[in-house]
């Protein structure tokens, strides 16, 4: 009996201790996302959309500037002791904040977005937007009744509800819990982004790891640029109200909800990249869409933008959430707070050059125009993936074993036994003389994620037309005994160290 008090006792206090965490979490990206639009709409609707773009430089400078600091006192300390201090530092920037947004004093409200950063950047960067803190931004600064101060209630609402939410996370925080630090000896990295710079060329000696923080830098880069086009074009070009200019950002953001539903479905560690040239290519159709808005009648605009972005966001999603999971799950554990430090160091190098390329947009094009420019420069990031070894290869082979499965019915017995990733020292041996037989295993093997070099003859890989596909395929290339004789020996084995 006991025994069962107890183990109720432990599961209760575990729950306690989720619940904190979880609440501390979504207050955080509320807060970030609700300040962070309420500020950039109301820069729009008050002569300062030039603000825009040095606003998100602002809000990335912490990210680089101290990112390196962020990922080693991860790996150092417990997180529920960078967690308060983090909420802590969010109070005091909500409150330099509330006075910014109540007098309208940009300096204030700049300041306000810099310090929510620097929390951000030590507590989790909060990249995933809160929609609802996007949603309420809008609804709030569409607010116009008066109260007693003479000040307009909707700043004043944004100033309560931001304090407010900053100070019940700091409250959450207090019941966090978390296991003890790695307590990595890796020297504090004191020379700041020149220390994540190291890291990063550090981490980028492994492919897997290089694909997927660049990736991940330009999706943001790209979803960023995307959002200050969206406010811009919404008020300014399409007459939308706050409201609805705001919903038009939630749109894409509940289309990166669904597009990572349905990728977290055929999600594989070993093929996480599988996904990424459909997902950046759909981005790319997505911004069209919503840029072409401008000539379609004005009753069916709100649809069209609509859909044009939730078709963006829906790609976003399959493009971005394989990203994230690889970089979760790749690194060792006392690797892992150096990675996603360099990480958000890269992202934000991204995001703080949408706030430069946004000013530029703006300024030689409209923000329909802008938003034509964003969806070209997806689809050149599109093409520069095709161009990408292992996705020309994993495209490549799909569609020639889609061409081969029409002659031949093929059975694939084993498969679940390889593993995907490092494959040096395993040999596959077709064991039929047709000639096929080399190239449907390799089709096979190449959907499967793992990329053998075939052996081949010299003579053969030279040939016109071969030689271009080879240099795709990298074989292993052995001279032709025929003609080498005994001096070939001492070639094939040095090909096959």
């Amino acid at each position: 009996m006991q025994t069962e008090i107890n183990t109720n006792n432990q599961q209760k206090a575990s729950a306690a201790k989720i619940f904190a965490m979880a609440g501390t979490y979504c207050l955080g990206v509320f807060n970030d996302n609700y300040f962070k639009q309420a500020a950039l709409l109301l820069a729009v609707t008050t002569g300062m959309a030039h603000l825009q773009g040095p606003a998100t430089v602002l809000f990335s400078l912490p990210f680089i500037l101290c990112s390196s600091y962020a990922g080693w006192i991860a790996d150092r300390f417990a997180k529920r002791n960078v967690v308060r201090f983090s909420k802590g530092l969010e109070v005091i920037a909500m409150l330099i904040g509330a006075a910014g947004i109540l007098l309208i004093n940009w300096p204030c409200i700049l300041a306000m977005i810099f310090l929510m950063s620097l929390q951000s950047t030590f507590f989790s960067p909060a990249l995933n937007a809160s929609l609802l803190g996007i949603a309420i931004a809008g609804l709030s600064l569409d607010a116009k009744w008066p109260v007693s101060s003479g000040l307009a209630s909707s700043r004043s609402l944004i100033a309560i509800v931001a304090v407010g939410v900053a100070v019940f996370g700091f409250l959450a925080s207090l019941g966090v819990y978390s296991k003890e630090a790695a307590g990595v000896k890796r020297s504090f990295p004191w020379w700041g982004p020149v220390s994540s710079l190291k890291d990063a060329r550090d981490l980028f000696a492994d492919h897997k790891l290089r694909k997927a923080i660049l990736a991940n830098t330009i999706f943001y880069f790209l979803a960023s640029t995307a959002v200050l086009t969206i406010n811009l074009m919404g008020i300014k070009q399409l007459g939308f109200s706050q409201s609805l200019t705001s919903l038009l950002s939630v749109c894409l953001m509940l289309g990166i909800s669904a597009g990572a539903v349905l990728v977290s479905r055929f999600f594989s560690i070993k093929q996480w990249d599988r996904f990424l040239f459909i997902g950046i290519l759909g981005m790319a159709v997505g911004l069209f869409v919503a840029a072409f808005t401008i000539f379609v009648p004005a009753a069916f605009q709100k649809i069209w933008i609509i859909s044009g972005l939730t078709l963006a966001g829906f790609a976003g999603g399959v493009f971005l959430i394989p990203i994230t999971s690889f970089l979760q799950i790749y690194p060792q554990r006392s690797e892992k707070g150096r990675v996603l430090g360099t990480t958000n160091f890269c992202s934000f190098i991204g995001i703080m050059c949408s706030g430069f390329v946004f000013s530029a947009l703006s300024f030689l094009f409209s923000p329909a125009g802008s938003m034509a420019a964003l969806g070209a420069l997806a689809l050149c990031c599109a093409l520069l993936l095709l161009l990408e070894r292992t996705t020309l290869i994993f495209i490549g082979s799909r569609l020639l074993f889609a061409l081969l499965s029409l002659r031949y019915r093929i059975t694939v017995k084993g498969l679940e036994n390889i593993k995907a990733g490092d494959m040096r020292g395993t040999l596959f041996l077709p064991n039929h003389p047709a000639l096929i037989d080399p190239v449907l295993i390799s089709c096979i093997l190449y959907g499967k994620g793992v990329y053998p070099r075939p052996l081949s003859d010299q003579n053969q890989v030279n040939k016109p037309g071969i030689r271009l596909l080879m240099k795709l395929i990298q074989p292993i290339v052995i001279p032709d005994m025929s003609t080498e004789g005994r001096g070939g020996k001492a070639r094939i084995k040095e090909a096959l160290a």
